[in-house]
């Protein structure tokens, strides 16, 4: 099971190596300024986390990419 945000985010970019991620001097810039198609698979990861029990209710309400 996933407890943070940091794990979740991890997780994400593991399972989905072909998106794109923007990045300033080496750090992911904010969830709104990358790609819609990101922000999108994002969300819609965290659905499937939580609905498979992987994650908690609060995580799922509160994750950022």
């Amino acid at each position: 099971m996933l407890t943070n945000q940091k794990q979740v985010r991890f997780a994400f970019w593991a399972a989905h190596p072909d998106l794109k991620c923007v990045k300033v001097n080496g750090k992911p810039v904010r969830e709104f300024q990358q790609p819609s198609e990101t922000r999108s698979a994002f969300g819609d990861y965290i659905n499937y986390l939580h609905n498979d029990g992987q994650i908690s209710e609060t995580l799922a309400a509160q994750a950022t990419l």
